[in-house]
């Protein structure tokens, strides 16, 4: 069952009621490994579902990024509370009506509030009914989420602000590579985390592709704007603006390349474009990003995992590494029968104790 909210100013009440709805968790098949460690007796390791999970989605993608985070949330078996932004209301209303008709969906495992501020967000941040947060915007709030919830030590999923380093190397397909590079500057407005934000190219083939870019930059709501600039330290060239902004910077060579790269708070993604076989494989060994893309662009799918490095977050979603934040590992070693009363190991001998 999914229960839809709007929450303009509210009392936690209701968010509370909620989370106590939520609080069974689903019935899956659970994974165990087995071990014999002697004869008589043996050991198993059981993923168990980590409880309720939080996701908190924004306003660019509510959608994709919180169905992101629920698919591994239910596969593990935990129950959810969504919240959804306020901004997009209707969407948010279409998708807890395509979920309230899933057939066999039991009452209470998915419940979705739309917020207009933050008090929701903040009340299944530091219940301690909610383990796991599952959190996808800007790394300002994320840090700031992570501090509200350290005091129950919880477990965080968080992807957060980047800014994407594209590559362009003189044996790239200029082409290719422009007309790419102008659309990963534009793409929704630049209201993306993976946004193509600092163009970084070899310089003898700076002069073409600033020429190229210049000419194709056009968008709609704000004018896309491209910024030569010669100091990394800058912040236009350090901090997300989430518009279509971009930095041009110049560079000799492959080690200045993955320097300039590299030298960012941020590690969401990154883009290099060559037509050198070995090069892409070294430079993506070396640059400190989550997501690395040769001769392509924002290339995204559900079996691969996506997450940042540094300032970009923590934890993984998609791919299998997505249910280890919403899973409990639990180690039962069993002794069947009655031990013998001489060889029964005794607390007061045991090495740590």
């Amino acid at each position: 069952m999914v229960v839809m909210q709007t929450i303009g100013s509210m009392a936690n009440g209701w968010i509370q009621n909620t989370i106590k709805k939520a609080s069974t968790p689903l019935r899956v098949n659970k994974s165990v490994h087995m071990l014999m460690p002697k004869p008589g007796s043996f050991s198993i390791t059981v993923r168990e579902a980590a409880g309720i999970a939080g996701i908190i989605a924004p306003f660019n993608a509510p959608i994709a990024l919180a169905i992101r985070s629920l698919a591994p949330a239910l596969a593990a078996g935990t129950t959810a509370v969504v919240k959804l932004p306020g901004l997009t209301a209707q969407t948010n209303a279409m998708l807890s009506k395509a979920i309230s008709e899933t057939t066999g969906l039991p009452k209470g495992v998915i419940n979705i509030i739309t917020e207009s501020g933050i008090e929701g967000s903040r009340y299944l941040v530091e219940s301690p009914d909610v383990p796991v947060i599952s959190f996808t915007g800007s790394s300002k709030t994320g840090r700031a989420i992570a501090a509200a919830g350290a005091a129950q030590l919880k477990r965080f999923i968080l992807e957060l602000g980047g800014k994407t380093p594209m590559v362009i190397f003189d044996d790239a397909d200029l082409q290719t590579a422009v007309f790419t590079i102008e659309k990963a500057i534009t793409i929704f407005s630049g209201q993306f985390c993976m946004t193509g934000s600092r163009i970084l190219v070899q310089r003898g083939i700076a002069e073409k592709v600033r020429k190229a870019l210049a000419e194709r930059l056009k968008g709609a709501f704000y004018r896309p704007t491209l910024l030569e600039v010669t100091d990394s330290r800058l912040p236009i060239v350090q901090e997300e603006v989430f518009g279509p902004v971009a930095t041009f910077q110049i560079f000799d060579t492959e080690a200045e390349a993955i320097l300039l790269a590299n030298d960012s708070e941020y590690g969401l993604a990154a883009s290099i474009w060559t037509r050198d076989i070995d090069r892409p494989w070294r430079v993506a060994k070396g640059i400190q990003a989550g997501t690395i893309w040769i001769n392509t662009y924002a290339q995204i799918f559900p079996e691969f995992e996506e997450g940042g490095y540094k300032q970009s977050g923590t934890g993984r979603l998609n791919g299998e590494a997505a249910l280890e934040d919403f899973l409990e590992y639990k180690h039962i070693s069993f002794n069947p029968g009655i031990p013998d009363a001489a060889a029964a190991p005794h607390v007061k001998d045991h090495p740590i104790c």
